[in-house]
């Protein structure tokens, strides 16, 4: 009976891993969302910020704009691995105690931090509108989108999916891949390094 039991947690084990590694696998953008096709995108407003605190600067590109296809390219051409944090029925704590403790002890000096732009700093939100959209049964509605954000401060990158929801994602590239962007969407001129903070 032991073993019987032994082999069945086994069995188990193997397939929550499987699992896993097949979640976690790394897929396009047209994997995640394959109602979706990236080439009938006809408009993407980017809104982007180079400093926390700092209000986003907003701009839409559409096909006739030199800035469009490299953009729409960079988006085709990333794969984006889902985290494992997204279908965990609990969320994993992104801090330590000794941080908490850190935190507290020193929350004059955290507030002062958190109030003042830090160039460091950077977010960036895509909107992506498609003029039509591939689903089952034939129909193309209309209003279809893409949201994809990222931000540097928390090191979490976001695609949104289509029950209402978003994934938590990671790029392969993910310290130069979201400054790439960056760098086709924002009007100001980038610093010369930014910090990319790690998420845990």
């Amino acid at each position: 009976m032991k073993k019987k039991i032994a082999v069945g947690a086994c069995i188990l084990a193997l397939l929550l891993v499987g699992g896993g590694l097949w979640y976690t696998r790394p897929v396009t953008i047209q994997q995640l969302r394959p109602e979706l096709d990236l080439e009938a995108c006809y408009a993407i407003t980017a809104y982007s910020s180079t400093g926390f605190g700092i209000e986003m600067d907003s701009v839409t590109l559409g096909p006739d704009d030199p800035l469009f296809q490299p953009l729409l390219t960079e988006l085709q051409g990333q794969t984006f691995s889902r985290s494992i944090d997204n279908i965990l029925p609990f969320e994993l704590p992104s801090f330590s105690l000794s941080d908490l403790l850190a935190g507290l002890l020193h929350l004059d000096e955290y507030m002062t931090y958190i109030r003042s732009p830090d160039p460091d700093l950077f977010e960036w939100e895509l909107h992506l509108e498609f003029a039509s959209a591939k689903i089952s049964d034939g129909q193309t509605p209309a209003g279809q989108s893409l949201l994809i954000c990222y931000n540097n401060y928390t090191a979490e990158l976001e695609i949104d999916n289509n029950t209402g929801g978003t994934w938590l994602v990671s790029t392969p590239d993910e310290t130069d891949w979201p400054i790439q962007i960056l760098e086709l969407v924002s009007p100001d001129p980038m610093p010369s390094s930014y910090l990319i903070n790690p998420r845990y």
